[in-house]
Parts: structure tokens; sequence; C-alpha cells
């Protein structure tokens, strides 16, 4: 932080009154994935992290990101795919309408008829339901915690023994 001092305008000559005046300081850090914006004044910090766009050829209908950075997309024929690095890799041939990715990287789908299913290594493998229920969207936490949305307007999250809770 840098401050100046000027006198108050209408002060007496024996008492002479200094108004601190702050400055703030902008710095910019870049990285190779990403570049962080920091500004200071006299009592906070801010920092901005943006991640740099690039422009993917192709359309998707949903995307997720897994933790290790890996783009996973539900393309617009329905197909999941994965980004390799230079193009789309299909992954699969179930059509899906969501997808979601824990932070081990496996990617999670439903598709038109409600099913949902988990990538398995080399197959989709079909997660069991409630009675009833139907998913409709995916979504995988942080911590790996993989919950659906139903057709009964439902939030179930899936349980380490194959169960389900509400």
């Amino acid at each position: 932080m840098v401050a100046a001092t000027a006198p108050v305008v209408g002060a007496s000559v024996s008492h002479v009154a200094r108004k601190s005046v702050s400055i703030t300081k902008t710095t910019s850090v870049s990285h190779k994935k990403m570049s962080t914006i920091r500004r200071h004044d006299s009592k906070r910090c801010f920092s901005l992290k943006a991640i740099e766009w690039r422009r993917r050829h192709g359309s998707a209908k949903d995307i997720a990101v897994g933790a290790d950075d890996a783009i996973w997309v539900v393309s617009a024929s329905g197909l999941p795919h994965r980004w390799n690095g230079k193009g789309w890799s299909q992954i699969g041939s179930k059509i899906a309408t969501r997808i979601a990715v824990q932070p081990d990287g496996r990617p999670w789908i439903t598709t038109p008829s409600g099913e949902l299913f988990r990538w398995h290594c080399v197959y989709w493998q079909k997660i069991g339901l409630p009675s009833g229920e139907k998913a409709q969207d995916v979504g995988a936490g942080a911590n790996g915690t993989v919950a659906i949305t139903t057709n009964s307007e439902k939030i179930l999250t899936f349980q380490k023994d194959g169960s389900w809770k509400q």
C-alpha cells in the first residue's frame, strides 16, 4: 500500500489535520493454465483467478469437468465423449442426456429413458434406482458424492453400499 497525506482544506494554521489517501495497486501473475489478478488497498486484498478459455470444435448438450481437468460432454448426437488433448473420443455407445464426473475421473450419465450408468473401465455399468424413480439429472461433488434428481422431483444421493438416500 502506498499512502499520501494532504492538508484538509479549511483547517486552522495552529491545527493542521492530515487525511490519509490510499492508492490502489493491481498486480497480475500469470501461469501456464491460470492467471491471478490481485488488487490491494488499505484494508483488503482481492484475488481473481481466471481460467484461460479455449475453443473446442464440436457441439454438446451437457458438459462436465473432472478434478484431473478431463472434459466430458454429451455430444449433440447424445453420445458421451472425452477430450483427449487433440479431439473428442467417443466413450461407449449409450445415448445420454446428462453427464457428471467424480473427482476420481469416473463419469456418470443419465439416459432419455431415465436410467443411470457409470463408466466401468470398458463399459457403462447400469446403476439401479429406487422403485418407480427415473433419473433426470446427475451431479458429482468434490468429495465424490453422486446425486440425482428424479422424475418425482426428489434429490437422491448414492451411498457406498449401492443404496440411495433422500
